[in-house]
């Protein structure tokens, strides 16, 4: 392989890249091993995944010729596309909320806050570019389901986060295939507020790059009221961590709405 067929992992692994009939990109985004074929009238994107869902490993290899790629068992072929040699890759939330939990379970003092940083996987979608037209969507990591809610018939399906949300900022692990979100917890009621998970509306969120490189969301805010209406969920513009500008990456998959928020996250703590 030459030198410049392999980027340098400070790069972001997204954005617009060009690949030309009989040559192939090759990404690898953490546990995910990622192909993307320009053939004559088609595309083909192939997919493997690794054991460790906290890998760190970040490189790209364009171009490559294809008749020398390794093309792996998973393959999503397209058909009819075109002469386009533009493709895109945008990562985005995940497609369901995700659970998450601090490492030893705590509770909430009566009028006070507490910020916690939460990580989450990261899913990309594939387009053709200039058309726009989607090809494909994926999970980097896909995490395991997991119920949240006091009852099977009072609830929903969400993700099993594989990491912990974390009360000192520092003690976050960065990775390029997570996002990070600040979750400002409120506790206006006299009573002691136990947090022992966490319900993060990942669909709701949308994704910025920070000027070091890191992927955060836009912080979110949960205010605890009382028993009976647990928390009042509240979503930034922006992220307000980090230095200089936030660049957005991508949108929200849903769009917020405060009325919607009350009954989706009715029990948000448990």
């Amino acid at each position: 392989m030459s030198d410049d067929a392999k980027h340098s992992s400070a790069k972001p692994w997204w954005g617009t890249f060009e690949i030309h009939p009989h040559h192939c990109g090759r990404w690898r985004i953490g546990p995910l091993s990622l192909w993307i074929r320009r053939l004559p009238g088609e595309w083909r994107i192939g997919s493997e995944y690794h054991d460790d869902p906290l890998d760190n490993t970040m490189e790209i290899e364009l171009p490559i010729a294809s008749d020398a790629t390794f093309e792996p068992a998973n393959v999503q072929r397209y058909a009819g596309i075109g002469n386009g040699v533009g493709v895109s890759i945008t990562p985005l939330m995940a497609n369901r909320p995700v659970v998450s939990r601090p490492e030893t379970p705590f509770n909430l003092l009566p009028d006070n806050e507490a910020t916690l940083y939460v990580g989450t996987p990261l899913w990309l979608r594939i387009s053709l570019e200039p058309e726009k037209i989607r090809l494909h969507e994926l999970p980097i990591f896909r995490p395991t389901d997991t119920w949240f809610g006091p009852r099977t018939q009072d609830g929903e399906l969400c993700y099993a986060s594989r990491t912990f949300c974390r009360l000192v900022l520092d003690e976050i692990s960065f990775r390029p295939h997570r996002a990070t979100t600040a979750v400002q917890v409120v506790n206006h009621s006299d009573s002691l507020l136990p947090l022992e998970r966490m319900l993060l509306p990942a669909p709701r969120l949308g994704l910025y790059q920070l000027h070091n490189g890191q992927l955060w969301t836009a912080d979110v805010t949960l205010e605890h009221v009382s028993e009976r209406e647990l928390a009042r969920f509240k979503v930034a513009e922006r992220p307000l961590r980090g230095e200089g500008e936030a660049r957005r990456v991508s949108r929200p998959r849903l769009r917020h709405s405060p009325g919607a928020a009350v009954r989706a996250f009715g029990s948000l703590f448990r």
